[in-house]
């Protein structure tokens, strides 16, 4: 399973990821919407937990571009 994390507070990213990890998930880590919108359109991912308050708008706001991948 592949996951994008997008969250901008750092050490929560990767403490996210290395919990991943060691349950043998794959994970990538976008920190705001740009980088995030990017990932998903270079690689298919079963999971993308995300912050609502991103430095560049809200999280909310990317949910369709998620679903419509």
């Amino acid at each position: 399973m592949r996951i994008l994390i997008i969250e901008d507070e750092v050490t929560l990213n990767q403490t996210l990821s290395d919990g991943l990890k060691e349950f043998g998930y794959q994970s990538d880590i976008a920190e705001n919407i740009s980088d995030g919108r990017y990932m998903i359109d270079i690689r298919n991912y079963d999971l993308v937990p995300l912050d609502w308050m991103l430095p560049d708008g809200n999280g909310i706001d990317i949910i369709p571009e998620i679903k419509a991948k």
